[in-house]
């Protein structure tokens, strides 16, 4: 007996489950899912710039982490809290919230301690590709005093430092709105 004269199949009991596609109804109202979706995209584009301001920063020769952080920490203890920040951006004409400066920091302060370190700090600043992180955290810094009042960027890369800064912002703004 061949094995042809044995023609048969077993009818599967999931075969017409199978083959039908499962449609899930949205458990948003109205234009939510749209409005998700535009914002996600924003936040996308927002971490996009972020990352590409990060890299002009790190093509700044007078640009260095320790610098950009003496500009927060100006009583050279390593750390900054909340209101040090804020004093801070305003100094550089910026001038969010109370409630931004909260999400800014919260971001920023992976150890929830309440206090911004130097580390915590460039870890924000860094760009996500190696070649230029390895840049910015190669360069040395001007070691000016604490009470130097000039600013130790030069007025390309202050801009740009001031541009990252108010994308941050910007960008813990739209996630906590993603958020909500």
């Amino acid at each position: 007996m061949s094995h042809s004269a044995y023609n048969y199949s077993t009818p599967s009991k999931y075969a017409n489950k199978i083959s039908q596609p499962i449609i899930k109804q949205s458990p948003m109202k109205g234009n939510e899912e749209e409005h998700l979706v535009r914002t996600i995209k924003q936040q996308v584009n927002i971490d996009r710039d972020i990352e590409e301001i990060k890299k002009q920063l790190a093509l700044k020769v007078d640009f260095n982490l320790l610098d950009a952080f003496r500009i927060f920490d100006n009583k050279g203890r390593g750390y900054i809290n909340k209101l040090e920040l804020e004093l801070s951006l305003n100094d550089l004409g910026l001038f969010p919230s109370k409630d931004e400066i909260y999400l800014l920091f919260k971001r920023m302060d992976k150890d929830n301690d309440g206090l911004l370190r130097y580390s915590e700090f460039c870890k924000s600043m860094l760009p996500q590709s190696s070649e230029y992180a390895s840049i910015m955290n190669n360069r040395n810094p001007r070691y000016s005093s604490q009470d130097d009042e000039a600013f130790p960027f030069e007025y390309d890369t202050k801009r740009i430092f001031i541009k990252l800064l108010n994308k941050l912002l910007e960008g813990e703004i739209d996630a906590e709105a993603l958020r909500q």
